[in-house]
């Protein structure tokens, strides 16, 4: 992330990962899920860098401060305390009916563009007796 935030295609990245509900160009909210396994994980002793690199959630684009800051957080709250709101960032409030901003559009794009990739190699794989 730069100083002036997430660039389209690591907004693309990130919001295509299960461990994120959702991102916007600052802010990235993760799952509940996502918060409690990392907690469980860092609780038995594990790096919080680790956790999330192993959630696709790379320290180079989200950043060391911010793992290390969610981990303390998280680990505050109680497990289940259902933090991931189920409507869209407050950012966004008040939108209906009117056209997202071109970057989510781009962002959504670029998700859906490597979801078909992904399904067509996996159609391949098939096709050949290659896919697993």
């Amino acid at each position: 992330m730069g100083m002036t935030g997430f660039s389209d295609a690591e907004m693309a990245l990130l919001s295509g990962l299960d461990a994120v509900a959702w991102v916007t160009r600052t802010r990235i909210t993760y799952t509940d899920s996502f918060k409690r396994d990392a907690v469980t994980r860092y609780r038995r002793g594990e790096s919080p860098v680790r956790i999330f690199r192993e959630a696709g959630l790379d320290p180079r684009i989200i950043g060391n401060k911010r793992i290390e800051r969610c981990i303390a957080r998280w680990k505050r709250e109680p497990p289940d305390a259902g933090t991931t709101r189920p409507h869209a960032p407050a950012a966004d409030a008040g939108r209906e009916g009117r056209p997202a901003p071109m970057s989510v559009v781009l962002a959504q794009t670029m998700r859906i563009n490597a979801l078909e990739e992904r399904l067509r190699r996996l159609e391949l794989g098939l096709a050949d007796g290659t896919a697993r």
